[in-house]
Formats: structure tokens, C-alpha cells, sequence
């Protein structure tokens, strides 16, 4: 077993504070990730892409960006998307054998959540930004299990806004510097 590992993140829930703070519509926000060596990540790649290729109709992965032939759970349970044109009971076969996945492969999850109203509460406006406080969790929690087990990491970040992402690499400079 290697002794690198890679972490993929993405997020889950509105990063913005709620009313009358912000015009955030949940109340929580979730950064969470699954740890992968590089064996691990060869087996999931090459049997995400045999799910993909097995369930979404050729036509469908055709028309739609690359960005978007990918395995996502509340696109497949709102049958959106790539998945708009398979019936309920393949959208249940494709996410058991994602299951079978995880068990095989029996990855780290690293996960944050915070609850933002309790937080903006409890710290008024000294709360720092939700998402970048969740973010530093979840990279601490990453960096306890480097330590820990003698490894080296990446983390790879699913997010579609560059510029939130420059603030961010700012935030991880300055939170490393203190």
C-alpha cells in the first residue's frame, strides 16, 4: 500500500449565512471527502466508468459536458441530468452498485458539518465564513491522519467557482502561517 493518499471534497448545503445575516437558504453546511491510495483510486475510476457507461444511454453522454458524466446521488434520485431518461428501478440497481463500491474499497470519509444559525449565535459577527470554517476542519482532520500514519496527501476540491477558490488558497496560507 502506498504511502500517498488523496483527498476528494465537495460540498453540501448553502455556504451563505441565512437571514437576516445573509440570503443563505440552509441552515447547515456540510464539506465532506473520501480518502483514496492511488490503488484505490484506480479501481473506483475504472468502475465508475463501467457504471456510466452501463446505465446512461449513449445519446445522454453525448450531449452533456464531460463535467457532468459523473455519479451524483441527488441528480440520480431527482432523475435530472444525465439521468433523466432511467427508471427508478435502474436509478436503485446504478446506486446499489455504488454501495458495493464502498464497501470494496472501504475508504477514509472525512466529514464537517456546521450549523450556521448556532454559530452566527454563539460568535455574533466575530463567525468566521461557514464554508471557510468547515474547510479548515475538514483539511485538519486530513493532516491529523497524514501525521498520524506517516503519509503524504492531495486534496482535490469539486468546486465550479474560481474565484471563491483564489480566496480560499488565501485563507489556507494564512491559517498554515498562524
Amino acid at each position: 500500500m502506498s504511502n500517498y493518499v488523496t483527498l476528494y471534497m465537495d460540498d453540501a448545503g448553502d455556504p451563505r449565512w441565512t437571514p437576516p445575516n445573509g440570503r443563505g437558504c440552509s441552515t447547515h453546511h456540510t464539506i465532506g471527502g473520501i480518502l483514496l491510495s492511488p490503488e484505490q483510486d484506480i479501481i473506483v475510476r475504472e468502475r465508475i466508468n463501467v457504471l456510466l457507461d452501463t446505465y446512461i444511454p449513449f445519446k445522454s453522454s453525448n450531449i452533456v459536458s464531460k463535467s457532468e458524466y459523473e455519479i451524483h446521488m441527488s441528480k440520480m434520485l431527482s432523475r435530472v441530468g444525465i439521468y433523466r431518461k432511467i427508471n427508478k428501478s435502474q436509478i436503485n440497481e446504478l446506486i446499489a452498485e455504488v454501495y458495493k463500491l464502498f464497501d470494496r474499497i472501504r475508504p477514509i470519509i472525512l466529514a464537517t458539518t456546521i450549523d450556521k444559525v448556532q454559530e452566527r449565535k454563539q460568535w455574533e459577527n466575530k463567525s468566521l465564513d461557514p464554508k471557510a470554517s468547515v474547510l479548515r476542519s475538514v483539511i485538519h482532520k486530513f493532516s491529523m491522519y497524514l501525521n498520524r500514519y506517516n503519509k503524504i496527501g492531495n486534496v482535490i476540491y469539486d468546486h465550479d467557482k474560481p474565484n471563491l477558490i483564489l480566496k480560499m488558497q488565501e485563507d489556507f496560507y494564512q491559517y498554515r502561517k498562524t
